[in-house]
């Protein structure tokens, strides 16, 4: 293929990224994390305003990254607004939060897609433009992966970042130029300094710079990684003792005997992938051997990795399994560029329809998806395994918003994703009779029957025909 060509492909399919994930955003999810993080986002750029480094320290993720760029938009749309106004507006309000979450969330999609340039890039020197432009494809159409994207939270940052590190540390190994550890170092230090546990990634860093045998590649790494991490996180400028000590902390206290079953990531790959690319990476490790090279097991271990430290670790939640899909994505890529050309095309073809049906389901709240070939979410229900991580909440928030702005609305999980749409008033406490509930079904929570009720039901939203939250009206 002509480098002209495969530019012009790779331009498209990063338009399509960009595409699907930023149509319809702002309104359609705000989850669990996201009005958190936008108020540590806005103490962050205050913080950073008055000179008090310490108080950039907001949780022990860290989100830095997360905050350093949405420091700019808050900053930005606090300027614009008060070039016509007096009272900038606040999240607070009904009307402004779905505008300033949308275009927070675009920003991050955009740099979401800058980094899936520099893989397209990498992946086209560890492999070839085919499996470049093959993983460039996937990952644009796989369900979850598109609704994680889509929300404003630490965990893309965390798994893009971390994925181009490892990129760019196998063309070192292949190169061995400068520049590329460099790189690699600085895209770990960002994954890093988005969520702490890209640390479990140090191993197969170390792999490549001991094999070496050479102590100058290993200055290069960790001193460009200390650098860019001390560099961008000003709190460790001056805290770092209590920074450090803090971030150690929780990382030790994630790690031990789980509660849920070890196959439980197993489970969630299999509700959360696409069927097309759980077929083609099962088919691809039947058929390792045709497969098989250094930079395959490369992306085989680091998956293995993060399968282990993730199943270890007390605290077990799906959206985790994104750290390990651009390394599904990857073999299953590459495993592509063997097989015949019809064959080929039936998956990307399939890979496609796949998509358009399950857009028509689930857009534009794709992070509900469960995968039908499984039983969808009633099965993961069923399984204990159901998330609700703020779904549908917005669309029962504008459905009541349509009533009137005078009334009591109760919700006894997931309140900061409705009440920053709802123009009405809250609780979480049930403390008197409110006019409306707006109860959800999860892992806890697995029946109808187990919600608060009121009255009678008065619409459901959710998926298909799963319905994942209910509104009653009680008077």
């Amino acid at each position: 293929m002509k480098q002209n060509k495969f530019k012009i492909l790779a331009g498209i399919l990063i338009s399509l990224f960009i595409l699907i994930r930023i149509i319809s955003l702002g309104p359609d999810i705000s989850n669990s994390d996201a009005a958190r993080w936008h108020r540590r986002s806005i103490m962050f750029l205050n913080a950073l305003k008055r000179g008090d480094f310490a108080e950039t320290y907001q949780r022990y993720h860290p989100g830095v990254t997360l905050m350093w760029l949405n420091s700019f938009v808050k900053q930005a749309s606090f300027s614009y607004q008060l070039t016509y106004t007096k009272t900038p507006k606040t999240l607070e309000n009904a009307d402004y939060y779905p505008i300033q979450h949308g275009i927070s969330k675009g920003v991050n999609i955009i740099v979401l897609a800058v980094l899936l340039g520099f893989q397209i890039y990498g992946l086209e020197k560890v492999f070839n433009k085919k499996t470049a432009l093959i993983y460039a494809f996937l990952i644009s159409l796989e369900p979850y992966m598109v609704g994680i994207n889509r929300w404003f939270h630490q965990t893309s940052f965390e798994v893009f970042f971390g994925f181009t590190a490892v990129l760019f540390i196998l063309i070192w190994n292949k190169e061995k130029k400068n520049l590329q550890i460099a790189l690699s170092a600085v895209f770990l230090a960002l994954s890093i300094l988005s969520k702490v546990t890209s640390l479990v990634l140090i191993p197969v860093f170390a792999y490549y710079l001991l094999k070496t045998k050479k102590i100058k590649p290993a200055l290069i790494f960790f001193s460009t990684l200390a650098l860019t991490i001390f560099a961008v996180f000003p709190a460790l400028w001056v805290k770092p003792v209590y920074v450090l000590s803090q971030i150690y902390s929780a990382v030790t206290s994630a790690v031990g005997s789980g509660s849920v079953s070890i196959f439980y990531y197993f489970i969630i790959l299999a509700f959360k992938l696409s069927p097309v690319t759980l077929l083609i990476f099962v088919v691809s490790l039947i058929n390792l051997k045709k497969i098989r090279n250094e930079n395959i097991l490369a992306f085989l271990g680091t998956l293995l990795i993060y399968l282990l430290f993730l199943t270890i670790s007390r605290k077990k939640i799906d959206r985790y399994s994104l750290a390990m899909i651009p390394y599904i994505l990857t073999v299953s890529s590459f495993y592509l560029t063997k097989t015949s050309i019809k064959a080929f095309k039936i998956i990307l073809i399939s890979a496609t329809i796949f998509f358009i049906y399950i857009s028509i389901i689930y857009h534009p709240v794709y992070s509900a998806y469960y995968s039908p070939f499984f039983g969808g979410a009633k099965k993961a229900l069923d399984l204990g395994v159901y998330e609700n991580s703020g779904e549908y909440f917005a669309q029962a928030a504008f459905y009541l918003n349509g009533k009137s702005r005078n009334m009591l609305v109760y919700i006894p999980d997931n309140i900061e994703s409705f009440n920053y749409y709802y123009k009405g008033n809250v609780e979480n406490i049930l403390e008197k009779e409110p006019d409306y509930i707006v109860s959800s079904l999860d892992k806890d929570r697995k029946s109808d029957n187990d919600l608060q009720k009121c009255g009678q039901l008065d619409k459901t939203f959710g998926p298909g025909g799963f319905n994942a939250v209910y509104v009653y009206k009680c008077n």
